[in-house]
């Protein structure tokens, strides 16, 4: 995965940003150069390589087809970003927006976190050594202190499987499902290649537009469902 990460200001957050992910799994790195994002902010992309996580896949979200092989979730339905099958991953920023191709839970093989934190695998997080979070599928556990989920932005609605559904490129561009609007998501910044490409705008479910002015509430038990969804 080749990650273009993106910021710019907000009130209450530190950082929005917009991670794309395609091909080998790699991470941000340091450089980059500065344009206008969403609202007219200020925005920095920077670009870098790291090595792949553990296991390098994602567990299906969507559950599994008969006989054992996976079943790949429609549109809207929750995915799991191949990130959480690292130990070491702490999870996901709420200021974000990140965009996972190649992923393995999706028909679309674009799986969308907007503006989720933590882990779409354990709602509730853990602290270092609380041991409540493990690798999806896997009785294997998390090593490093996980934030609990927003009960605004549970990942039932903000880590779900999506499209690209408008941007200023050549597509090709997808139609959203009923249920699912198209919302722009990812600004352009004129750095061309993989960038461009993924800006725009991508399918969402309808109602769950990110609101900066919405209470920054912890998922806890059991408001958020099961300890382990995937």
């Amino acid at each position: 995965m080749a990650w273009f990460k993106i910021w710019w200001g907000a009130a209450l957050l530190s950082s929005i940003g917009a991670a794309a992910c395609s091909g080998n799994t790699q991470s941000a790195g340091a450089g980059g150069a500065t344009a206008a994002g969403t609202g007219g902010a200020a925005a920095t992309v920077t670009g870098g390589t790291s090595g792949a996580g553990a296991g390098g896949t994602s567990s299906n979200a969507a559950g599994a087809a008969a006989g054992g092989t996976s079943a790949r979730g429609a549109l809207g339905s929750p995915c799991v970003s191949a990130s959480e099958s690292d130990p070491n991953f702490s999870g996901f920023n709420a200021g974000d927006v990140n965009v996972e191709t190649a992923a393995e839970d999706c028909s679309s093989q674009l799986c969308l976190l907007n503006h989720f934190r933590g882990r779409a695998s354990c709602p509730y997080g853990q602290s270092a050594a609380a041991g409540g979070c493990f690798l999806p599928g896997s009785s294997a556990p998390v090593t490093v202190a996980v934030d609990p989920q927003y009960q605004s932005r549970k990942a039932a609605i903000a880590s779900v499987c999506s499209c690209h559904c408008a941007g200023s490129g050549p597509g090709p561009y997808c139609t959203c499902s009923t249920g699912m609007d198209c919302v722009d998501l990812v600004p352009d910044l004129g750095l061309g290649g993989a960038a461009s490409d993924l800006a725009g705008s991508y399918c969402i479910p309808s109602g769950s537009e990110f609101d900066l002015s919405a209470p920054a509430i912890d998922c806890a038990p059991p408001n958020c469902g099961p300890a382990r969804p995937y």
